[in-house]
């Protein structure tokens, strides 16, 4: 016999993910196709609390604001391009489709 509390929590991790995510006009719709896909299927959906945190956000353990960036101010642009004049029609036709 299928534990339904597991069950259940499947189902509300799907549904806030697919909500926190931006659902079918978000960066990942494969989120939302998922639970679309159960939802016509039948599956009936725990509700879901509007005023909760969408996903779990640990407390913080340290202070934001004494963050320091050593090397921020070292940075320089032109190392951060790529030369791909040495990569082969193919490479590039590969990384462009992927």
């Amino acid at each position: 016999m299928p534990d339904l509390s597991v069950r259940e929590k499947i189902l509300v991790l799907i549904n806030t993910w697919q909500a926190a995510l931006g659902g079918i006009e978000g960066k990942f719709p494969q989120y939302y196709a998922a639970y679309n896909e159960l939802k016509s299927a039948g599956v009936e959906f725990p509700p879901r609390e509007e005023n909760t945190v969408p996903l779990f956000t640990p407390p913080p353990t340290h202070p934001l604001s004494h963050l320091t960036f050593p090397y921020e101010d070292e940075v320089d642009v032109r190392d951060l391009e790529t030369d791909a004049s040495g990569l082969s029609h193919t490479a590039v036709a590969f990384i462009r489709e992927s």
